[in-house]
């Protein structure tokens, strides 16, 4: 039976950033919310969740991400903010968003999107959002208390950070969380 990964294409978050994420995330967990946390070492930006690929097809997907990020130069960002997919009133997911070249990673995302969808990978049709997931719901969640912590927490904003390659991972999903390795990269054009 050939070999299938479960993968994703995303920007890696470098440490002194997550770390920033992770002292803010450790006031919302001493909340009590019924949040399933993301360890910190795991925090990345996903650009695109693949799903389930053959070991045969990763050739063709690091062939598109090279494609799209020769288009682009480095991007700058910092993370900023608190959000919750679908919203704060139905918080499954809670999150931190992203400041910065958001316009040209919106960019970035449509063009691994095309390219993949020759490849079989359909177009998700939701529209992108720049964020670094904090923790997945895993009962209900009182709307107006989460807002209330993120009032108490105020206002959120690490330092800026430059990425300058999308990285091809691969999941592993274990009893302790998922584990992330690193199939590929592919660095962004230097040229202004």
């Amino acid at each position: 039976m050939p070999q299938k990964f479960r993968t994703f294409i995303a920007l890696e978050i470098p440490g002194e950033v997550k770390q920033a994420v992770c002292e803010v995330q450790a006031r919302f967990k001493g909340t009590g919310f019924p949040f399933r946390w993301v360890n910190p070492k795991a925090m990345h930006l996903t650009l695109r969740f693949l799903g389930d690929v053959l070991q045969s097809d990763i050739d063709g997907i690091v062939r598109v991400m090279e494609q799209c990020a020769a288009g682009f130069t480095p991007m700058t960002f910092s993370a900023k903010g608190f959000g919750a997919f679908p919203s704060f009133s139905k918080a499954r997911v809670f999150w931190t968003g992203l400041a910065g070249d958001t316009a040209n990673l919106g960019k970035m995302a449509s063009c691994l999107a095309s390219g993949l969808e020759p490849l079989g990978f359909e177009d998700e049709k939701k529209r992108f959002s720049a964020h670094i997931t904090l923790g997945r719901a895993k009962g209900t969640i009182n709307p107006q208390a989460l807002l209330q912590a993120v009032d108490q927490v105020g206002i959120f904003e690490t330092q800026t950070f430059t990425v300058d390659c999308i990285t091809l991972f691969k999941s592993d999903l274990r009893p302790a969380g998922a584990v992330y390795t690193a199939l590929a990269r592919a660095s962004f054009g230097h040229t202004g």
